[in-house]
């Protein structure tokens, strides 16, 4: 279409159309330059935190070194590894470690367990695990002499399920597959679980 016959065409257009349009156009108008004027607000506070933040230095706070008898209320959160004592001689532990020891070689411990090929472990104490999992029913108040002790060695039925899915699948079961390996303290609710490298878990 060429100029005059599209100036042509305008000249049929209805008055009110135009009209209408023309109201629709003022009311968005107000709306667009407020908006365009609040991001240029935004822009510029952002801006200029950011350079203002560039500028501080980081001061390092003298933080005072807490205790353990400071820890009042037995309901606070410790986190992950926490611990909770009212007194020093309450944290019994193995670390030869004091704060005025002087290190000059760290010691080094040799791993009992050995692995195959199939990741089964050999060498495990499992008197020393059993000794160990009802030292720990002791110190949870439980009678050693009267707590259930079992393994976590596969029944019968679950021994046979394994070796049927094996089996199906053209592999058979590896040696020592179904040895315990975990010692495993029960009563009165509490159950302890000592793994073959003497953690315990209760």
């Amino acid at each position: 279409m060429r100029g005059n016959e599209l100036l042509d065409k305008m000249g049929l257009i209805d008055p009110a159309f135009i009209e209408a349009a023309e109201v629709q156009r003022k009311r968005r108008t107000p709306w667009l330059k407020w908006g365009i004027a609040a991001a240029c607000v935004a822009l510029a506070v952002f801006a200029g935190s950011k350079l203002w933040s560039r500028g501080e230095t980081v001061r390092t706070l003298d933080l005072p070194k807490l205790t353990v008898s400071a820890i009042q209320d037995s309901n606070v959160a410790m986190g992950y590894e926490g611990y909770l004592a009212y007194d020093i001689a309450d944290l019994v532990n193995a670390n030869p470690w004091e704060e005025d020891t002087v290190l000059t070689a760290l010691p080094v411990f040799q791993n009992p367990l050995t692995f195959d090929e199939h990741y089964i472990a050999s060498g495990a104490d499992f008197e020393a695990m059993r000794s160990l999992a009802l030292d720990v029913a002791g110190r949870l108040g439980l009678d050693p002499a009267t707590v259930t002790v079992s393994d976590n060695a596969p029944d019968e039925e679950k021994r046979q399920m394994i070796t049927e899915k094996l089996e199906s699948a053209g592999d058979t079961v590896p040696d020592g597959y179904f040895d315990p390996t975990a010692v495993i303290v029960q009563a009165d609710g509490i159950r302890i679980e000592e793994d073959q490298f003497q953690t315990a878990t209760i």
